[in-house]
């Protein structure tokens, strides 16, 4: 999972529900640095200023990374996977284990699809009058657009 509902704009590299800790760190941190930088060019392109983690986009994630572990013995182990270092934690086995191959294309499809699953709001402003206002009369909020209505991304190379 590169990004978070309610936290618009940070990205997590190597982050959980990604394949990092299964896979070799080096190359999980330089394929999220890549996503990332390719995502902030876009956006910049595109003149946005803030992209979140739908909260439907990041349930559907949740749930497919926990089906995928679930058919493997990762969750039932006392290990820091799924947080048996820390007593009281709850056991939640966070990493990717479908592998990082499949993971790399599920990032890959994200760009490609107008980066769906992500709330993208651009730099521009709408007026919307206000009755009481102050001042000039008019209230600021940014123009949200969703992946349906935004101009395609460009497709970057598989990693």
């Amino acid at each position: 999972m590169v990004g978070t509902n309610s936290f618009p704009n940070p990205f997590s590299a190597t982050g959980p529900g990604s394949s990092s800790v299964l896979a070799s760190m080096t190359v999980g941190i330089e394929h999220h640095v890549e996503w990332i930088a390719q995502c902030i060019d876009w956006l910049r392109t595109h003149g946005a200023t803030r992209m979140e983690a739908e909260q439907h986009a990041e349930d559907t994630w949740v749930d497919h990374v926990n089906k995928v572990a679930a058919k493997t013995l990762f969750p039932t182990c006392n290990s820091w996977h799924v947080g048996a270092n820390i007593p009281g934690k709850p056991r939640v086995f966070l990493p990717y284990v479908g592998g990082f191959p499949r993971y790399a294309v599920k990032c890959r499809d994200i760009p490609a699809n107008g980066y769906a699953g992500f709330k993208v709001s651009c730099a521009r402003f709408s007026k919307v009058r206000r009755d009481n206002a102050e001042g000039d009369g008019h209230i600021r909020r940014p123009i949200v657009f969703r992946a349906s209505h935004r101009i395609s991304a460009r497709r970057y190379p598989r990693p």
